[in-house]
């Protein structure tokens, strides 16, 4: 439930008010009690008598935090006051609807349990099926709903240690294999976690500098062992911006000297149809439309997850322009029929 500032002053008011058990509250003492939080904490804000009774009306309701208020009459006057002397809107930790809300989160993050990162959930689900709606967990209600992972996946037992060291700001010495070098140890003070093609991948400082850049992209099915290394002192992020590194790439290859360019795909009708509900990048837009084809511009930089999803498009997609990504891309074709032939 979002509030704005001053809703939330009103409210926080109004509770005092109403656990108060040594003072009656009318509804002008609301509206005092109200006013002078207020001019407290704002600039000159004032509440009206409408405003505290939709106020009231708010937080009887379900979305608020469904209080059970009583007007108790006093000669012509009546006065507000808690039915459960005992009871605090802040005593709540959640109200109905965010209650819901959660249940309908923690259903999602239960479809990944599988992943030795979120090991965790079994026993969170296990501690609040009480309090939470049990039929939102049932074997039946878990057919509803798939989330592509692989719990076979290589790499995925470093999971829980990467992201429980980034969020602790912990140097990890991590024994690492490439594809076609030897093995190393380096120390990595790691900063950022993502998965792209079914693969996770670690961002981090190499303390070594022997993965050739400052900030290495490393594939975890490549680790070999990873230990703590409490001893060193973590070097915190200040090179690299996660929010928006991937913004201007397909996939994680992300060359920083490379350039971000305009790419021109001319796309048959058919393709297009799909890559206009899916596009290829967020930056994909339509520069002219023909009979048969519609020709698109992309902005971002060319890399081997670009080049490989324009090949698994190439029989009805042509490269316009850049000419050294067209003949990149025309390269692995010849090598690709060159195997067939």
């Amino acid at each position: 439930m979002a509030l704005n500032k001053c809703a939330q002053i009103r409210y926080q008011t109004l509770d005092k008010c109403f656990s108060n058990k040594m003072r009656k509250f009318f509804i002008e003492d609301l509206i005092e009690a109200c006013n002078n939080s207020l001019y407290e904490y704002t600039d000159g804000v004032t509440v009206s008598k409408r405003q505290i009774y939709d106020d009231i009306k708010f937080m009887k309701s379900e979305a608020g935090w469904g209080i059970q208020l009583e007007k108790k009459y006093e000669g012509h006057k009546s006065y507000y006051r808690y039915s459960d002397p005992n009871f605090s809107i802040n005593k709540q930790i959640l109200n109905p609807e965010e209650t819901g809300k959660l249940e309908e989160t923690i259903f999602l993050i239960s479809r990944f349990q599988g992943l030795p990162t979120f090991d965790w959930v079994h026993d969170f689900i296990k501690q609040f099926k009480s309090s939470l709606n049990n039929d939102i967990f049932s074997e039946e209600s878990k057919e509803i709903i798939s989330i592509d992972n692989n719990s076979k996946l290589s790499g995925l037992e470093w999971l829980s240690i990467c992201f429980h060291a980034i969020v602790n700001k912990t140097v990890l010495e991590i024994e690492y294999k490439s594809f076609n070098n030897p093995s190393l140890k380096v120390h990595i003070h790691p900063y950022f976690l993502k998965q792209y093609n079914n693969r996770w991948y670690l961002w981090g400082y190499c303390q070594e500098n022997t993965l050739c850049v400052d900030i290495p992209c490393i594939a975890l099915d490549r680790i070999l062992e990873i230990k703590e290394e409490t001893e060193i002192k973590f070097i915190p992020n200040t090179k690299r911006n996660f929010k928006t590194h991937f913004d201007n790439i397909i996939g994680v290859t992300n060359i920083i000297e490379n350039p971000v360019r305009k790419i021109i795909l001319r796309v048959e009708n058919s393709l297009y149809n799909y890559i206009n509900t899916k596009p290829i990048h967020p930056s994909q837009r339509i520069i002219k439309e023909n009979s048969d084809s519609v020709e698109i511009e992309l902005t971002l930089k060319d890399n081997y997850e670009l080049q490989t999803l324009l090949l698994t498009y190439a029989d009805r997609l042509e490269i316009i322009s850049p000419i050294d990504l067209k003949e990149s891309i025309l390269k692995r074709a010849r090598a690709i029929i060159q195997k067939y032939s």
